[in-house]
């Protein structure tokens, strides 16, 4: 209970860096399609986590502690076997979150999104920590996390935005 301002921060800075990244992208596929923009988005995310998010992790755990979870998670088979799992269905859904932005905005976008993975988080945490009590407020929060998505895409028309002319 006292490191609960955590996950709080987290979905925070989350949500920040996902309505970011997100507006930014559907700027630049009004130049270029989704399957020129994903390898470079990738090879800059890489950049990004080898060059400053993981040695800052690596400073305040303590470099040791943290390389030695990294080589332990590629030398199990079975912790490898999920990254692997996990890195491609995770690469897939990114993918198509990318190429759905243009056709139905950001705010849609990630309103689906959250539809999908609030609901799939609560599984994997059932089924990974069977011991972990799922809270009544969690389960509210999902149910209004899914009504989100319903409210976010069912508009009329005429409040219907668009990043690119539609033509008849």
């Amino acid at each position: 209970k006292d490191g609960v301002w955590l996950g709080y921060v987290g979905g925070l800075l989350s949500a920040i860096g996902w309505g970011i990244e997100s507006c930014y992208n559907v700027r630049g596929l009004d130049v270029a399609d989704t399957e020129a923009t994903t390898p470079v988005r990738y090879f800059w995310e890489f950049i990004l986590w080898m060059v400053i998010i993981f040695p800052i992790t690596g400073a305040i755990v303590g470099f040791d502690t943290f390389y030695g979870i990294v080589i332990d998670c590629f030398t199990t088979p079975e912790i490898f076997g999920m990254l692997v799992f996990t890195a491609l269905s995770l690469g897939v859904a990114d993918s198509l979150l990318h190429k759905g932005y243009p056709l139905m905005g950001v705010g849609r976008g990630l309103a689906i999104n959250s539809g999908i993975y609030v609901p799939a988080s609560l599984v994997a945490l059932w089924v990974f920590l069977k011991d972990y009590s799922i809270s009544l407020w969690l389960l509210v929060g999902t149910v209004v996390a899914i009504i989100g998505v319903f409210i976010m895409y069912w508009e009329t028309d005429e409040e219907q935005d668009s990043v690119r002319e539609i033509e008849a």
